[in-house]
């Protein structure tokens, strides 16, 4: 999201750190990713927040998968 300050990290990469830190587990792990910010754009019904907020989580996803493949 370009809006972001430069001291915040996105939601992809704290999605890619994840896995970093749970591939370490020989039993495998779960990951949910979850945007927390679209709820509350969706309760102001400010579209601008909840469409950026989508996609910063098709980005968490899309890089999440990249890493797996």
């Amino acid at each position: 999201m370009g809006n972001l300050p430069p001291s915040r990290s996105s939601l992809a990469d704290m999605t890619t750190k994840a896995m970093d830190v749970l591939s370490k587990n020989s039993k495998g792990y779960f990951l949910m990713v979850e945007g927390g910010r679209i709820d509350h754009a969706l309760h102001e019904t400010t579209a601008k927040k909840a469409l950026q907020d989508t996609l910063a989580f098709d980005n968490a996803i899309k890089d999440g998968i990249d890493k797996l493949d």
